[in-house]
């Protein structure tokens, strides 16, 4: 509790995305055991993508009580993340995620300094926005599992001096949503609602119709992950909404579609199949272009297997 009243010190402006090392367990494998799990990590080729199935076995490790299991599937991610090159981004976001990942197992030498080199790179990034990314898991790791207060709330500061920063809309919309993530994950729930707000307000400014309807199901599905299914949906209905406004039926239906898609992975399965199928009878009825009314029912099959 003292990390999020450390943070709410910060004044309220805006936020970004999502935290990959917080919640639930990782991924389900398919069915497959842990061990299982963790050799087809082993065996993955691109080291971003081996980073993000290590960090999840770890996690399962570690709640299954494998403590060494997991330490040793973290020593692998941090193995692979020093392959990743030419992508200062995505080497930062993986040491960040091991090193959150490694204090939420009790390795806080560890987790000490693989944030370092978190914190290192993200000078490198280019993009501000990702660079608010980054910051934002610094510091939580640590607020949270470092308990140096002080440097959380002066990396916390930081990335939201980036967001203020933003002249992008989308830009500052994502940056938003991961300051309230990381807020939240603090157990600062009035400082994460109050740029919760400020990004759905950002949103609801964008102009152009499809942008606007793009970027409030992001959010929406960002409160999913928040665990705020009821602020979700309601950000949801204003997405379907927005569709009203875009001006080509196919670009209405294309919507129509990914907000569905989004629905579904929300685990709102029945409002996904109606937002289908009023895509699918969108191409039909308005769409005169035959080409593009095939492309609308091969994306609509698709995300209906996505969702399989």
């Amino acid at each position: 509790m003292m990390f999020a009243r450390v943070l709410g010190v910060a004044s309220v402006v805006c936020l970004s995305w999502l935290l990959v090392g917080c919640g639930g367990n990782g991924g389900g494998g398919d069915g497959l055991t842990l061990s299982e799990q963790y050799q087809a990590a082993m065996a993955e080729p691109n080291p971003g993508t081996k980073v993000i199935q290590l960090v999840a076995v770890a996690r399962q490790q570690e709640d299954a009580g494998d403590a060494g299991g997991a330490e040793q599937s973290l020593k692998d991610a941090v193995a692979a993340a020093n392959t990743i090159t030419d992508d200062p981004f995505g080497k930062a976001s993986a040491f960040a995620d091991i090193a959150e990942m490694q204090g939420y197992c009790g390795l806080r030498g560890s987790a000490r300094d693989n944030i370092q080199v978190a914190r290192d790179l993200q000078e490198t990034i280019e993009n501000p926005k990702n660079r608010v990314a980054v910051l934002c898991k610094v510091s939580l790791v640590y607020g949270l599992y470092l308990e140096k207060l002080i440097a959380a709330k002066a990396f916390m500061d930081e990335a939201k001096g980036l967001v203020d920063e933003l002249q992008d809309p989308v830009d500052k919309v994502d940056g938003l949503m991961d300051l309230a993530q990381t807020c939240q994950h603090a157990g600062n729930a009035e400082q994460a609602d109050a740029m919760v707000a400020a990004a759905i307000e950002a949103a609801n400014a964008i102009e152009r119709p499809r942008d606007r309807c793009d970027v409030i199901t992001r959010v929406a599905s960002r409160l999913v992950a928040m665990n705020q299914q009821e602020k979700a949906v309601a950000r949801f209905e204003e997405a379907i909404a927005a569709t009203q406004l875009i001006e080509t039926p196919e670009s209405r239906a294309f919507a129509l579609a990914e907000i569905g898609l989004a629905m579904g992975q929300s685990g709102l399965y029945d409002r996904a199949e109606a937002l289908f199928e009023k895509a699918g009878d969108l191409a039909y009825k308005e769409v005169t272009d035959t080409g593009l009314q095939a492309e609308i029912t091969q994306t609509i099959d698709r995300y209906r297997g996505l969702l399989q």
